[in-house]
């Protein structure tokens, strides 16, 4: 009997040490999986919060730009100087003034309308037209346009020198039967360097991509035109282009571990902005 009692209080103190450990190993890793999920939540919410941020810059510069541009493009004394072939001299010294008035910033660089009849290109402060030859390569960015049916479109180009310049493109009169191109030129440096500065405390990588996930803007000019792809991975990018109109949360493997990366969509076209930080 005694040998009885004395095996049964045995298995129950071991039953007693394995729940222990049982609900101790149970509780320890639900605690670490519900802090992993809520750093991971948190980390999330701010790296869209940042992108975000950095996207809405971007949006009010180019807005103001595009609204400028728009001016221009649906003038009644230029559509009608135009549409008149440049005959009129009053009408042309009205239109001089109305480009020369329209640099308000000194974020433009110029201002310009392109006849589409007589292919003269006029920009503020000339007094002179510049012919648009089509043979001349500088000048395939107007025939493009003409050919579109797009009314407005944006290009930025960055140069060897790390200068930005944001293109903005408006098509005068029926998109299907432009009259000419009107637009500005607007310097995006102190905007590009806003939008590449991260904390290097956490190892961040942010690009400006357009709607076919090439690169516009990030801190290495030899990556610009490259494919979003190549620096995270092509799943990512498809992901990212399956709707690029939605904010995306994504995460992928690389050598420094598990990325969380955002994808969050400009409002003034069909652009956005990809934030990473590495989650460990």
């Amino acid at each position: 009997m005694f040998q009885f009692k004395k095996i049964s209080t045995k298995f129950i103190t071991l039953a007693v040490i394995a729940l222990t450990i049982a609900i101790t190993l149970t509780g320890t890793i639900s605690y670490f999986t519900a802090k992993s999920s809520i750093i991971k939540k948190l980390k999330t919410s701010d790296l869209i919060q940042i992108a975000s941020l950095k996207a809405s810059n971007i949006d009010s510069r180019i807005a103001r730009a595009i609204e400028t541009s728009n001016l221009l493009a649906n003038d009644p004394t230029i559509l009608r100087w135009f549409s008149e072939a440049e005959t009129n001299y009053l009408l042309g010294e009205l239109v001089k003034q109305k480009l020369d008035n329209s640099i308000t910033s000194s974020e433009y660089t110029y201002a310009f309308a392109a006849d589409r009849n007589t292919l003269n290109y006029w920009k503020n402060n000339s007094k002179t037209s510049i012919y648009l030859d089509e043979a001349n390569p500088n000048n395939a960015w107007f025939y493009k346009t003409i050919k579109t049916e797009k009314k407005t479109q944006i290009n930025i180009n960055s140069d060897s020198k790390n200068d930005t310049y944001v293109f903005i493109n408006v098509l005068m009169g029926d998109i299907k039967k432009p009259i000419g191109v009107a637009g500005v030129s607007i310097r995006f440096n102190q905007v590009a360097k806003e939008f590449m500065t991260t904390n290097p405390e956490y190892d961040a990588r942010v690009w400006l991509i357009d709607n076919k996930g090439k690169i516009k803007i990030t801190t290495d000019v030899s990556n610009i035109n490259e494919n979003i792809g190549k620096y995270t991975s092509m799943e990512i990018e498809r992901s990212i282009l399956s709707d690029p109109s939605k904010v995306s949360v994504l995460e992928y493997e690389n050598e420094k571990g598990i990325i969380d990366i955002v994808h969050v969509p400009l409002e003034v076209n069909d652009w956005g902005v990809v934030y990473e930080v590495p989650r460990s």
